[in-house]
């Protein structure tokens, strides 16, 4: 992982518009959680360390991908447009959960800390990453038998 600098706040703003966890923040809210946010770019195989530097942050990927697994079993890949890592700023890592980068990929990231300080300044910002990651929990699909029984 190597921290980058290529985007201006605007930059970063314009991206961040585009997530549906920020779709419906204001102009200015959204320009409130780009001045907190960084960039980092990460190499194909590299490990993302939940105790790192960037473990405990939600990263919003401009480029590339990401495999998210728990106890060795893949349940998600995470590409451009789409976000990793959110449950990190509310707290420990889950157990045995893993991110695996497939290839090179550059990030926007959100630290617990600055997640916070934006929490505190901006509440509509807390409810809008717990919907988005409410959908994301829900998307990851049900027990394979109870979709079987429903069928």
């Amino acid at each position: 992982m190597r921290e980058v600098r290529t985007l201006s706040v605007v930059e970063k703003a314009v991206s961040l518009a585009k997530w549906e966890i920020f779709e419906h923040l204001a102009t200015d809210e959204v320009a409130m959680i780009a001045v907190r946010t960084g960039e980092v770019e990460y190499e194909a195989g590299e490990v993302i360390d939940p105790d790192g530097p960037t473990g405990s942050s939600m990263h919003l990927i401009l480029r590339g991908s990401v495999q998210q697994s728990v106890d060795g079993e893949p349940f998600r890949r995470a590409g451009p447009n789409e976000s990793f890592g959110g449950m990190a700023v509310f707290g420990d890592p889950i157990p045995g959960e893993e991110q695996v980068v497939l290839e090179p990929t550059h990030a926007l990231v959100l630290s617990r800390d600055d997640f916070e300080q934006a929490v505190a300044e901006q509440p509509e910002f807390a409810l809008a990453v717990i919907r988005a990651m409410a959908e994301q929990i829900r998307l990851r699909g049900r027990p394979q038998a109870a979709i079987s029984e429903e069928d």
